[in-house]
């Protein structure tokens, strides 16, 4: 669908036959549907993309073409990236506000088509879609894969340990507890960040998960380490027992775990518990880092 103009809007001090500047009324309408679409908050960015698509509409000539409406879109949300960075302003998700409030224009009736009625929104969901929530909220959607990731690690953990009853060492224990801490912290980070918390309190929380998790990195590296005898692991599950005198005997077979670190229990593709738990905490603190960086970009 193509967009021929805006509706125009009459002054008193007008004269007869003048050009009306053209103009919209952004109407109650418009603003339910931008507050739906999470960009009700972001007034100054609204109001650059507001001010481009009038200044696009009302530039284009008698002959020309009306303007297609995804290309109205990319043009303004060019247009008000340009214009905010000669102004210093700073935000990211100009193609995704853009999106959104062509689609609070649509739906208020202030886009008109070749015939002066109104476009209806039905026909242009792909051309003015709403920001989907990991680019709406990035610090919400990290914060929230975070714990459902976690949370699916640790399942995995419990289900090799009580279904098929592969037990836990030590070190492997170990390395749930940066899930234990956070996926609750997660959840509370996810929470804070979609009610609009302060943006310094979010990141901050974002950094401490990608610590947990390079914590568990760690954890998981200096155990799969261990298995392939890389160096030497805790002396009460890994190398060779001590025993001691004969009078110490019973009570140093009764502190013997029998559970093995340095032996790997299961392995897939030549990559132990440990190992995908390394991969997997890496790539939960990617995920937190990028949560932390795109929240900042839209303070």
């Amino acid at each position: 669908m193509a967009v021929d103009s805006l509706p125009r809007t009459t002054s008193g001090s007008a004269a007869p036959n003048t050009p009306l500047p053209i103009r919209f009324s952004r109407s109650r309408q418009m603003g339910d549907c931008l507050r739906r679409e999470l960009l009700y908050s972001e007034k100054r960015p609204r109001d650059i993309l507001f001010r481009e698509i009038e200044h696009i509409v009302s530039d284009a000539g008698a002959g020309d073409d009306p303007k297609i409406l995804s290309r109205l879109t990319r043009e303004a949300a060019a247009r008000a990236r340009r214009q905010a960075g000669e102004a210093g302003f700073e935000f990211a998700l100009w193609n995704t506000a853009g999106k959104a409030v062509v689609k609070a224009m649509l739906h208020a009736g202030v886009l008109l088509a070749a015939d002066r009625q109104p476009i209806s929104p039905g026909i242009t969901a792909q051309a003015a879609s709403a920001p989907r929530f990991w680019q709406a909220n990035p610090a919400a959607a990290a914060a929230l894969a975070i714990a459902l990731a976690g949370t699916a690690t640790i399942a995995g953990a419990w289900f090799f340990e009580l279904v098929i009853k592969l037990n836990p060492c030590p070190l492997c224990l170990e390395q749930r507890w940066p899930y234990y801490i956070g996926i609750p912290l997660a959840l509370v980070v996810a929470v804070a960040a979609w009610r609009g918390a302060p943006r310094a309190l979010v990141i901050v929380g974002l950094l401490a998960l990608a610590g947990l998790m390079l914590w568990g990195v760690w954890l998981g590296v200096f155990h799969a380490g261990i298995e392939w005898k890389w160096w030497v692991g805790p002396q009460e599950c890994s190398g060779a027992p001590q025993l001691g005198g004969p009078g110490d005997l019973m009570k140093r077979l009764q502190s013997i775990n029998i559970t093995r670190c340095d032996e790997a229990a299961w392995r897939f593709l030549g990559i132990s518990l440990a190992g995908y738990n390394a991969l997997i905490s890496a790539a939960l603190a990617g995920v937190a880092l990028c949560g932390a960086w795109a929240a900042r970009a839209k303070a």
